[in-house]
């Protein structure tokens, strides 16, 4: 099982870094004065032999 922990820790990891980068990502929607993101691709690369990182985009839009 300790296998499966430790799978379970960095699937657990990149969710939470998934959960940050889109509170910034809406963060700057607010800054830009968008009402709407579309197209949000995430990215997840390693960096390092224990590091990843995550990246996000996408467009803001004004929908009426």
């Amino acid at each position: 099982t300790g296998t499966m922990d430790l799978a379970d820790d960095f699937s657990d990891k990149i969710e939470k870094t998934k959960n940050i980068v889109l509170a910034k990502i809406k963060r700057q929607a607010v800054l830009h004065e968008v009402n709407a993101i579309i197209g949000i691709k995430y990215d997840i690369f390693s960096i390092a032999a224990n590091m990843i990182a995550v990246s996000i985009s996408g467009t803001g839009v004004n929908i009426e």
